[in-house]
Protein backbone atom coordinates (compact mmCIF):
# COMPACT_ATOMS: atom_id res chain seq x y z
CA UNK A 1 0.00 0.00 0.00
CA UNK A 2 1.27 3.36 -1.06
CA UNK A 3 0.70 6.62 1.00
CA UNK A 4 0.63 9.81 -0.21
CA UNK A 5 0.34 13.21 1.82
CA UNK A 6 -1.06 16.31 0.17
CA UNK A 7 -0.92 19.76 1.98
CA UNK A 8 -0.89 22.76 0.85
CA UNK A 9 -2.53 26.25 2.16
CA UNK A 10 -6.15 27.99 0.90
CA UNK A 11 -6.94 27.40 -2.77
CA UNK A 12 -3.92 25.62 -3.79
CA UNK A 13 -6.10 23.04 -5.19
CA UNK A 14 -6.13 20.35 -2.73
CA UNK A 15 -9.84 19.47 -3.17
CA UNK A 16 -9.30 19.35 -6.75
CA UNK A 17 -6.66 16.62 -6.11
CA UNK A 18 -8.08 15.13 -3.70
CA UNK A 19 -11.94 14.82 -5.93
CA UNK A 20 -9.59 13.70 -9.27
CA UNK A 21 -8.11 10.69 -6.32
CA UNK A 22 -11.66 9.42 -5.37
CA UNK A 23 -13.08 9.82 -9.19
CA UNK A 24 -10.35 7.26 -9.89
CA UNK A 25 -10.56 4.73 -7.18
CA UNK A 26 -8.23 5.83 -4.37
CA UNK A 27 -9.49 6.20 -0.97
CA UNK A 28 -8.85 10.08 0.48
CA UNK A 29 -8.76 10.37 4.22
CA UNK A 30 -9.31 13.97 4.66
CA UNK A 31 -8.18 15.68 7.92
CA UNK A 32 -10.70 18.89 7.47
CA UNK A 33 -13.36 16.28 7.75
CA UNK A 34 -11.87 14.17 10.75
CA UNK A 35 -11.53 17.65 12.36
CA UNK A 36 -15.05 18.78 11.68
CA UNK A 37 -16.10 15.47 13.34
CA UNK A 38 -13.58 16.29 16.63
CA UNK A 39 -15.61 19.00 17.12
CA UNK A 40 -19.16 17.77 17.10
CA UNK A 41 -20.60 17.24 20.46
CA UNK A 42 -19.72 14.48 22.81
CA UNK A 43 -16.43 14.16 21.31
CA UNK A 44 -13.44 15.11 24.07
CA UNK A 45 -11.89 17.30 21.54
CA UNK A 46 -15.69 19.06 21.86
CA UNK A 47 -15.26 18.65 25.17
CA UNK A 48 -11.55 20.11 25.73
CA UNK A 49 -12.43 23.43 23.08
CA UNK A 50 -15.46 24.64 25.16
CA UNK A 51 -13.96 24.29 28.46
CA UNK A 52 -10.92 26.51 26.68
CA UNK A 53 -12.99 28.83 24.47
CA UNK A 54 -16.30 30.55 24.60
CA UNK A 55 -17.80 29.93 21.45
CA UNK A 56 -20.60 27.35 22.66
CA UNK A 57 -24.13 28.32 20.83
CA UNK A 58 -27.13 25.99 21.51
CA UNK A 59 -25.16 22.96 22.42
CA UNK A 60 -22.82 23.40 19.51
CA UNK A 61 -19.34 25.23 19.10
CA UNK A 62 -19.91 28.17 16.93
CA UNK A 63 -17.27 27.49 14.10
CA UNK A 64 -16.89 31.16 13.02
CA UNK A 65 -16.60 32.45 16.70
CA UNK A 66 -13.61 29.99 17.26
CA UNK A 67 -11.78 31.27 13.91
CA UNK A 68 -12.10 35.12 14.74
CA UNK A 69 -10.54 33.93 18.21
CA UNK A 70 -7.69 31.48 17.02
CA UNK A 71 -6.74 33.76 13.50
CA UNK A 72 -6.33 37.03 15.96
CA UNK A 73 -4.56 35.05 18.47
CA UNK A 74 -1.38 32.78 18.04
CA UNK A 75 -1.23 30.82 21.37
CA UNK A 76 -4.86 30.34 21.16
CA UNK A 77 -4.51 28.86 17.76
CA UNK A 78 -1.43 26.64 18.83
CA UNK A 79 -3.69 25.49 22.13
CA UNK A 80 -6.84 24.49 19.57
CA UNK A 81 -4.30 22.60 17.40
CA UNK A 82 -2.70 20.75 20.57
CA UNK A 83 -6.35 19.46 20.84
CA UNK A 84 -7.14 19.04 17.12
CA UNK A 85 -3.88 17.60 16.19
CA UNK A 86 -3.06 14.38 18.05
CA UNK A 87 -7.11 13.36 17.33
CA UNK A 88 -6.55 14.38 13.81
CA UNK A 89 -3.38 11.68 13.56
CA UNK A 90 -5.18 9.07 15.85
CA UNK A 91 -8.44 8.95 13.49
CA UNK A 92 -5.98 9.02 10.01
CA UNK A 93 -3.31 6.44 11.42
CA UNK A 94 -6.62 3.72 12.56
CA UNK A 95 -8.29 4.31 9.12
CA UNK A 96 -4.78 3.82 7.65
CA UNK A 97 -3.76 0.14 9.82
CA UNK A 98 -7.80 -0.70 8.92
CA UNK A 99 -7.05 -0.14 5.15
CA UNK A 100 -3.92 -1.79 5.19
CA UNK A 101 -5.38 -5.28 7.12
CA UNK A 102 -8.03 -5.06 4.41
CA UNK A 103 -5.59 -5.63 1.92
CA UNK A 104 -3.26 -8.36 3.20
Amino acid sequence: MQVIGLTGGIASGKSTVSYYLITHGYEVIDADDISRHALEPATEAFKQVIEHFPVLDNGIINRQKLADIIFNNQNEKNYLEGILHPYIRTVSYTHLRAHETLMN
